[in-house]
């Protein structure tokens, strides 16, 4: 809701954004991999083969995502880039997350190319399975959504009016770090 109550940054699409330090950004997404194998294999709450499947196949659909964003902005852009292959890294995460515990390396293959993939699995617990409790379950999860959206508006609205959301666009040009607090990666 912040994102779109405060709008697109100044100069966005017109001016080039590229990441100030790509070892920060390779650090980070590099931290962001290795811990979502954390977060995914310990979905299966054991240690056991799910979870050895959910850790392989977020390692490859990662792969495969960070392998196709580094081709794909190749084959737009000329040339590939530490960025493209970052994000597409994210988006392999991303994407495989609620599908981790479901899927085979098959599976997984097609989820870091085409970040959809739905195969089948052993655990599934939803009305087609015979467990219609988890419709209703959705359904507040969704109005739940629906209110913190609305509150968060509200909120970020106030804030606006009070205080404001952005800075000035000089400051925003320069960089938040620098302008304000002085700092400056090197």
């Amino acid at each position: 809701m912040a994102a779109l109550v405060m709008g697109e940054r100044r100069g966005f699409g017109t001016e080039p954004m590229a990441p100030h330090n790509l070892v920060f950004s390779i650090a980070g997404a590099s931290l962001l991999w290795v811990g979502w194998f954390g977060f995914n294999a310990g979905s299966a709450t054991a240690a056991n083969g799910n979870a050895g499947m959910a850790t392989a196949v977020t390692q490859i659909a990662t792969a495969t995502a960070a392998l196709s964003g580094m081709f794909a902005e190749w084959a737009l852009k000329g040339k590939p880039s530490v960025p493209g292959i970052i994000s597409g890294a994210v988006a392999g995460l991303v994407a495989i997350t609620p599908a981790s515990g479901f899927v085979d390396p098959r599976g997984a293959l097609l989820t870091g190319v085409l970040a959809v993939a739905w195969v089948g699995g052993e655990s599934k617990s939803g009305l087609i399975d015979g467990n219609p409790h988890q419709v209703l379950v959705q359904l507040y999860a969704i109005v739940v959504v629906i209110y913190d959206a609305i509150a968060s508006l509200i909120l970020l609205k106030l804030v606006d009016l009070t205080i404001g959301l952005r800075v000035e666009a000089d400051v925003e040009r320069e960089g938040i770090d620098l302008a304000i607090h002085g700092e400056a990666v090197q």
